[in-house]
């Protein structure tokens, strides 16, 4: 028997809540103010992720499917209102 488990993480790109969250933020802020709270936030996630030991390159495909997301999420509701 093995001592060792996976853990299988939610994906980023399924969180609706988190998504509708970030497009509606982006949608009332100035470039500057959204690229500082992407940058804060995604900071946060990816280290959440390394501390769930996820590996570098499973962390840059949820980032990156996370970040379709969102832009779809903004590009289908106009003002960012998922």
């Amino acid at each position: 028997m093995s001592d060792t488990c996976r853990i299988i993480v939610f994906p980023l790109a399924k969180r609706v809540g988190k998504i509708r969250r970030f497009a509606a933020v982006f949608s009332e802020m100035n470039p500057r103010a959204a690229v500082g709270y992407w940058n804060k936030n995604l900071n946060h996630m990816i280290e959440r992720m390394q501390t769930l030991g996820m590996t570098g390159a499973e962390i840059d495909r949820q980032i990156v499917a996370f970040m379709s997301a969102v832009q779809r999420a903004i590009d289908e509701n106009g003002k960012g209102a998922a």
